[in-house]
């Protein structure tokens, strides 16, 4: 039998690119796990003060448009989490080598690229490694970063504003913790 730890993604967003890649293997899977720790705090926290900051019934217009202001926040420094913490790990865990990328007229690294490359070839690169990591479906849907939020019933689109609170009795931390996906 014949293996091959590697793989290489010729670029669809860079033309001439090629990235080449470490396979999926359960030390590398557990060390981005160790890695990630602190970022999954983090989002934790943050889905924290995101659910204290759902509309309530009764609250004054005022008092929503600042919960919808700070919750947009919150998604943004969530996003901005994703990409400075969990899209590098992974990044610098699975890269071994980059062809036919200058950056500052220097051959293209895994740091040049974090730190300095195109982030459409950063988030092909991060994508590719979703897609070819060895995990299951149900796997790789449990290790995906949480939303903060909710999921639309019967698959529409969303809105982008999250439904009210159904029982005011609810406190913020049980409606966190309901809705946070295990990590």
């Amino acid at each position: 039998m014949q293996f091959s730890s590697k793989h290489s993604l010729e670029s669809k967003t860079c033309e001439g690119v090629t990235i080449h890649l470490k396979k999926f293997s359960h030390k590398r899977r557990a060390k981005i796990e160790l890695d990630l720790a602190d970022y999954r705090a983090t989002v934790r926290s943050l889905m924290l003060e995101y659910a204290d900051n759902v509309d309530l019934p009764g609250d004054p217009a005022e008092i929503k448009q600042q919960k919808r202001i700070r919750r947009s926040s919150l998604d943004v420094l969530a996003m901005s989490e994703l990409d400075t913490r969990a899209k590098e790990s992974y990044l610098r865990t699975y890269i071994t080598g980059i062809d036919g990328l200058l950056i500052d007229e220097a051959p293209a690294t895994v740091d040049t690229l974090i730190a300095d490359g195109p982030v459409e070839l950063c988030d092909e690169v991060f994508s590719f490694i979703q897609e070819h990591n060895g995990l299951s479906g149900d796997e790789q849907k449990n290790s995906e970063p949480p939303s903060t939020s909710a999921p639309v019933e019967g698959g529409a689109q969303s809105s982008g504003i999250a439904a009210p609170v159904s029982n005011s009795s609810d406190t913020a931390a049980e409606t966190a913790e309901s809705i946070t996906p295990s990590l």
